[in-house]
């Protein structure tokens, strides 16, 4: 089985430093494709924002993320109980309406499951 090795000092890991504003700053590399590792791609039009950007491989097609956080910074900064939490918090704000009527049916399938029916 392959095992992916994650460098344990950050700053060893080459990449440019962005800033995501609530996590911090994070260091981002550059990605050659995942599937066939060739360094050649094209960026689709319309998908992606800023530095998240979507590219197909002209080899294979894989579409992927150009450039991704550090494995480091995933585990660190950008952890699901952060990341979780702040979208929460952003859907309040962008979506009021729709945010309170899904937390509302989730609370209402919680308390009426089909079992008490």
């Amino acid at each position: 089985m392959d095992q992916i090795a994650f460098p344990s000092d950050p700053s060893t890991s080459t990449g440019e430093l962005y800033d995501t504003g609530r996590f911090g700053t994070v260091r981002v590399v550059r990605r050659d494709c995942p599937l066939c590792e060739h360094r050649a791609s094209l960026p689709i039009p319309g998908y992606g924002d800023g530095i998240w950007r979507l590219v197909r491989c002209r080899y294979c097609d894989f579409v992927y993320l150009d450039r991704a956080p550090d494995y480091n910074a995933l585990f660190a900064a950008m952890a699901w109980e952060r990341t979780g939490a702040a979208e929460l918090e952003r859907r309040a704000i962008t979506r009021p309406v729709s945010f309170r009527l899904s937390r509302a049916m989730r609370l209402r399938m919680q308390y009426c499951s089909q079992e008490d029916q």
